[in-house]
């Protein structure tokens, strides 16, 4: 991904000033802390301007509707106090004028409004896109005094420049770089107007250190091979433009800075854009600008958002599933304990056929074994009589048993959990849109609920031979597709012994190429699609169960067959 730069801010204003100057602001929203969503209307059209100073997405543009809800906007039901400061000074305001200073990342709105004595005043809204310090403010153009910021910038925070209410607005320190326009390829001597000091060898631009740029007033002359060497030294190319115009002619540079030939680009990985598609063999082009930006833009915050997500999801899961396998381990190690239990029924029947020729209150006592044919010795408590020495193994017994009962039916419910949450892991890498990211964190959070009703996602559905076909790619549509969809005769497939969507065939007689090809349906969307072959179950939907109180998709079922795929 590269990022958004002066050159594309540049073009972008050309593009859209038209539409920007007499339009009037109409609703200002703030979805997030670093978003910021304008509703402007000119000439009877309304657009919604969208402004982002993330510092990895930081870009501005207009976008629609498709695009709106790949960012996954979701405005807040109590607006943040920025933007309030922002409605109160802006809503309803014209534009009067838009401007990018000088070669910077600047987009500066200025608005014509009333104060609070209804005297006209111009106020400056300035987006700064520029990396970690990209910010947001608004300052009175009259006074240069700023009013309010997006993020207040101190002075622990930056010893140049400070950013907050009540302050004077100043620009960012100039970068010391030269204008591409002004230097010409036909030499690589120095400007009359800069002659070289005496018995010192000519100034270019390779052998200038970039912190003395600022003292040069500027170069007429330098090669073509210097100027495609030290593009990153020129205003206007960012690190990624650079690297896109090597070796390009010197009068084609001073084009694409003049904005002559526009034909905007995105590389179909969508790891890089251009303002010159043929700067990227075999690219996406665009009819302008803003839809550029826009579907770069939005596609990575899509990809990261989702991302993010899963990678949350994924480690609370994760930690779910290491606590069911921890405790699966801890019951399994005290089911052994208790394995001894019929030892002591065995004991105390021993002590009970032997109560004629035995002593009460002794240490220990020597019995005959029938079952294992040998002399044995059984510890007694020398407090006790016989008969009460064999009831407490009895009790032991007793107690043994019913832990092992209980160890057993909570080893099964632990059981069925770890497999649910396979099975929602396997969800989450199948999962490809943000919608049935919401559904799987709905069902992992029950307190969740998204601000919006997101509907719910459709069902895969596939046709062979006629047949329909059902996919489920998540617990929530597995679910469905058992208790609302199917019917008795239908067919349902899932792999056997790993997780995997349910499969689910329409068709009363269906046949073996038919559920072959079901299994092969059932095996790609799986945890083992990779694996060389693969148990598949099917059965009819009439011999499927959901226990009570089983998690979601989770179902038992008999009378099945197996498929090797």
């Amino acid at each position: 991904m590269i990022t958004f730069d002066s050159l594309t801010l540049k073009a972008f204003i050309e593009e859209n000033r038209d539409f920007f100057v007499g339009s009037r602001i109409q609703k200002i929203q703030q979805p997030t802390r670093r978003e910021l969503l304008f509703t402007l209307r000119n000439n009877g059209n309304s657009r919604k301007f969208y402004v982002n100073i993330n510092p990895q997405f930081h870009h501005l543009c207009f976008i629609n509707k498709e695009t709106e809800a790949r960012r996954f906007l979701e405005i807040p039901q109590k607006p943040p106090m920025f933007c309030m400061q922002l409605r109160k000074y802006l809503e309803n305001a014209k534009i009067v004028k838009v401007n990018q200073p000088n070669h910077e990342r600047i987009f500066e709105i200025y608005v014509e409004t009333f104060n609070e004595l209804q005297e006209k005043i111009e106020l400056c809204l300035a987006i700064e896109l520029m990396g970690k310090h990209s910010n947001i403010v608004l300052y009175n153009a009259d006074t240069n005094i700023i009013i309010g910021c997006a993020h207040n910038v101190g002075a622990e925070k930056s010893r140049e420049r400070e950013m907050a209410g009540t302050l004077p607005y100043i620009y960012p320190p100039k970068q010391k770089k030269f204008d591409i326009l002004t230097v010409s390829g036909e030499s690589s001597s120095p400007s009359p107007a800069c002659p070289a000091p005496a018995g010192q060898p000519a100034t270019t631009l390779s052998n200038t250190p970039l912190l003395h740029l600022a003292q040069v007033p500027y170069r007429e002359m330098f090669s073509d091979g210097e100027i495609t060497e030290h593009l990153e030294n020129f205003f206007f190319f960012s690190k990624a433009f650079a690297a896109q115009c090597k070796n390009q002619p010197l009068e084609k540079l001073k084009d694409y800075i003049s904005l002559k030939g526009l034909s905007p680009a995105i590389t179909p990985d969508y790891k890089e854009f251009s303002l010159f598609s043929e700067l990227l063999p075999d690219s996406i082009c665009f009819d302008s600008v803003n839809d550029m930006i826009d579907e770069y833009f939005s596609h990575h915050i899509e990809e990261n958002k989702i991302k993010t997500i899963t990678q949350e999801l994924k480690t609370l899961i994760n930690k779910k599933l290491a606590k069911h396998i921890k405790n699966k381990t801890l019951m399994q190690e005290q089911l052994q304990k208790e394995e001894n239990c019929f030892e002591y029924r065995h004991f105390g029947d021993l002590i009970m056929a032997n109560l004629y020729n035995g002593k009460d209150f002794v240490p220990k006592i020597e019995v005959y074994d029938w079952e294992n044919t040998a002399n044995i010795s059984i510890e007694l408590d020398p407090m006790l009589t016989l008969k009460d020495n064999a009831n407490k193994f009895y009790k032991r017994y007793n107690k043994s048993k019913k832990s092992i009962e209980k160890i057993n039916e909570m080893l099964a419910e632990n059981e069925i959990q770890i497999e649910y949450l396979e099975q929602t892991l396997y969800s989450l890498e199948a999962a490809s849109s943000y919608s049935e990211l919401q559904e799987i964190k709905s069902e992992i959070l029950p307190l969740y609920q998204p601000e919006k009703k997101q509907k719910t996602t459709e069902l895969m559905e596939k046709e062979i031979d006629g047949c329909k076909i059902f996919i489920g790619r998540n617990n929530k549509q597995n679910d469905y597709i058992v208790s609302k969809l199917s019917k008795d005769e239908d067919y349902w497939f899932h792999t056997h012994g790993c997780a995997g969507s349910h499969v689910l065939l329409k068709c009363t007689e269906p046949t073996d190429k038919l559920i072959f090809e079901c299994a092969k349906l059932a095996k790609e969307y799986s945890s083992a699609k990779l694996t060389s072959k693969v148990g598949v179950i099917y059965t009819k939907c009439k011999y499927l169960k959901k226990p009570p109180k089983a998690p979601l998709g989770y179902v038992t079922y008999k009378n099945e067959e197996e498929i090797i795929v």
